[in-house]
């Protein structure tokens, strides 16, 4: 089978080791200290965003943080009552 798969060189890393608790981000995700956290960059990028005033804005904020859902048990309930006011 032929995978059509493609690498950027400057963004893998084939036997890398890590000091025991030093901060290391993968697939999108930051772990630290053994705890999966959000990245900096991140936190910087979504508090400097806009509010949404349209449905389609909105829809794309809750599709950029939909990614991170995981980090938040409140999230579900928040998405929740988003949608809902998307369909007044």
């Amino acid at each position: 089978d032929i995978f059509n798969l493609t690498l950027k060189a400057k963004e893998i890393n084939i036997g890398f080791s890590c000091d025991g608790d030093a901060p290391f981000q993968i697939l999108g995700h930051q772990i630290s200290n053994g705890m999966l956290t959000l990245p900096q960059k991140r936190k910087e990028q979504y508090a400097s965003c806009q509010i949404q005033k349209t449905k389609r804005g909105l829809q794309k904020l809750i599709g950029q943080v939909n990614f991170y859902s995981n980090y938040s048990p409140a999230f579900s309930e928040a998405l929740c009552a988003l949608r809902r006011e998307m369909k007044l």
